[in-house]
């Protein structure tokens, strides 16, 4: 239950922090978009958190999109993958959104339990 507040959290800062990037973006002063103009755009940004190791993510300029990188633990080799982020846009895609994920947690917990009452004593 705990790592799934986590992951929502850290969902949520993700949105926060490229909506920042976004913004910071679109106040650049016309000089800094001037220099711009005359270097080619790159669509694809790896952004790194300083303070911590695993906070790494692929940007991409042109949709916003959002990938983090997840290390697989459960296969052989340890394989590292980029994991698409969920995109929140508006409060309706908020409340569906969060929907799902509720109803995935329920029925988690309910295959759980159903778990645990059936096994062997």
């Amino acid at each position: 239950m705990w790592v799934g507040k986590m992951k929502i959290l850290a969902s949520i800062l993700i949105i926060f922090l490229t909506t920042g990037a976004v913004i910071l973006a679109q106040t650049k002063s016309p000089q800094s978009v001037q220099a711009q103009a005359t270097t080619p755009q790159q669509r694809f940004h790896v952004v790194m958190n300083p303070n911590v190791v695993r906070d790494t993510f692929l940007v991409d300029a042109q949709t916003g999109r959002v990938w983090v990188e997840t290390e697989i633990t459960n296969l052989d080799g340890h394989p590292h993958i980029w994991k698409a982020e969920d995109r929140i846009d508006s409060e309706e895609e908020f409340i569906k959104w969060s929907t799902k994920k509720l109803e995935l947690q329920n029925y988690q917990h309910a295959v759980d339990k159903a778990a645990k009452e059936n096994a062997p004593q």
